[in-house]
């Protein structure tokens, strides 16, 4: 995982941020959160996607911090990229059987909404910077049958300090938009 000069740590700021988040979300009343990961260790990617698919999620979101550059607070979103070439109508899932390379692809349009959604909502707080969403070849998203999104928040460089991430009021200001991101995706509907 990344670290900053002021040693703050990926693996410690992303737990942080999916606590609030989880937090936010069950207190709206209107969620039931899984977590795929829990606690200081690393799930393989299928794992992680037989627990998210397991739950059958309205939406499925994975966190991440990284080096985004010198402007920080700084939050990117990321959707389902499939490898090229173009895919064929042929390639899109349909039946009860979906390989595990191609859960994401009956979801590509609900997933770029997703994104889109939820820039929206981090472009709102004051003072962070707030790309618009990307879509990526995001290999965690890959095998999530569900509307999917990456969130990466950052920037967590060994050159810069990253001690603005982990103050408990930014976090819970992602954490809000986030909830109110689902909301808005999801038209309001429990």
């Amino acid at each position: 995982g990344a670290r900053s000069r002021d040693a703050v740590l990926e693996k410690d700021l992303v737990a942080q941020l999916a606590a609030r988040v989880r937090l936010a979300l069950l207190a709206s009343g209107r969620y039931r959160v899984v977590m795929t990961r829990v606690g200081d260790i690393n799930l393989g990617f299928n794992d992680r996607a037989v627990a998210a698919n397991l739950a059958r999620p309205v939406a499925f979101l994975t966190f991440h911090a990284g080096n985004l550059g010198i402007t920080s607070p700084r939050v990117m979103v990321y959707s389902y990229r499939p490898p090229s070439p173009p895919l064929a109508p042929d390639d899109v899932p349909s039946g009860l059987f979906v390989p595990w390379a191609k859960a994401q692809l009956a979801h590509l349009g609900r997933s770029r909404e997703l994104a889109l959604a939820l820039h929206q909502q981090f472009a709102q707080i004051p003072g962070i910077t707030a790309d618009r969403p990307v879509d990526a070849p995001v290999r965690t998203l890959r095998s999530i049958n569900a509307p999917a999104a990456a969130i990466e928040i950052g920037s967590l460089s060994v050159d810069e300090d990253a001690s603005v991430l982990t103050i408990p009021t930014f976090q819970n200001q992602v954490a809000a938009a986030i909830v109110n991101a689902l909301e808005a995706f999801r038209g309001g509907h429990t």
